[in-house]
């Protein structure tokens, strides 16, 4: 009895090692993906200067009708986690082992799929990453506008960290700010048609009476997380991600007045925490079991002559 419960002991124990070391070489790389809609020519890195919208899922942008726009990074060039919304979506990021860690900027999308995409043939286009001054908060209300909303998922559970840090276009009169808000919520918008209420609006405030409402700018089917409005390349929004859930990460300037006025691109850090090791106590609980399935055949054999 006792060979045989030490025996499935050991045995679970070594399955439990395998399937965690499985678990990790077969995993795929962690990555980022970015939506085509309104690239900025290179000629102006780092700033939008346009005060429209970006981030639109679909051709027909205000609408939000048409076909899909495609996106750099997914497989087949579709939006990443099977997303159908109507809400902007500007980026994206796949976590698939504890302890990655990803940038989310114009730069890893040039450096990950170069710069010649855009609509026009030839013409070198960056990726669409920039917020403004105010857009999460600018003291009285946040704007859509100018909101950027990034959705993540982790293969593992894992505590995320997120910092941003502002990035200035040399043209731009005001490089003062330096302060971000963001806002985590659970899910992701699953509004699909403009015929339901509500439905995501760009030309739509937020913030103003409450920082932890859930459905910003009509939106369905988000639920608040987390927020914090002290975010910058140093202090850090932490949450807890849950393996397979996929959240929504909504992102501006939180840096006083301007929620259209002035932009800036950004970038952000995003990490997460290490996978705590195996302790050493386990590997040697593990070698006396072994020792203990040894003695106990001894002695099995000893009592049966």
């Amino acid at each position: 009895m006792i060979r045989n419960t030490l025996a499935k002991a050991i045995s679970l124990a070594i399955a439990g090692g395998a399937i965690t070391l499985a678990g990790v070489s077969n995993a795929s790389a962690s990555t980022t993906m970015y939506n085509t809609n309104k690239p900025i020519t290179n000629g102006n890195p780092t700033d939008a200067a346009a005060l429209s919208t970006d981030g639109w899922t679909r051709n027909n942008n205000g609408t939000n009708t048409g076909t899909p726009l495609p996106w750099l990074g997914t497989v087949g060039a579709v939006r990443p986690f099977g997303y159908e919304g109507l809400s902007i979506a500007n980026w994206a990021a796949h976590v698939t082992a504890a302890g990655d860690s990803l940038e989310i900027s114009q730069a890893d999308a040039a450096t990950r799929y170069g710069t010649a995409w855009g609509p026009v043939a030839g013409t070198s286009y960056l990726a669409n990453i920039d917020t403004a001054k105010g857009a999460w908060f600018d003291g009285s209300t946040g704007w859509a506008h100018n909101t950027d909303i990034g959705l993540f998922k982790s293969d593992v559970t894992t505590e995320v960290s997120i910092r941003l840090t502002p990035l200035f276009n040399v043209s731009e009169p005001d490089k003062s700010w330096s302060n971000f808000g963001v806002t985590v919520f659970t899910g992701m918008d699953t509004d699909t048609s403009k015929a339901t209420t509500p439905n995501y609006s760009h030309h739509a405030g937020w913030n103003e009476t409450s920082f932890t409402a859930d459905n910003p700018m009509g939106t369905t089917g988000l639920t608040y997380l987390t927020h914090d409005a002290t975010v910058d390349a140093t202090n850090a929004l932490v949450f807890t991600a849950v393996a397979g859930q996929v959240y929504s990460i909504y992102l501006g300037g939180n840096s006083g007045e301007g929620n259209f006025n002035p932009h800036a691109g950004y970038r952000l850090n995003l990490s997460t925490a290490a996978p705590v090791p195996l302790p050493g106590a386990v590997w040697l609980f593990g070698s006396a079991l072994v020792g203990l399935l040894g003695f106990g055949k001894r002695n099995s054999s000893k009592f049966s002559r």
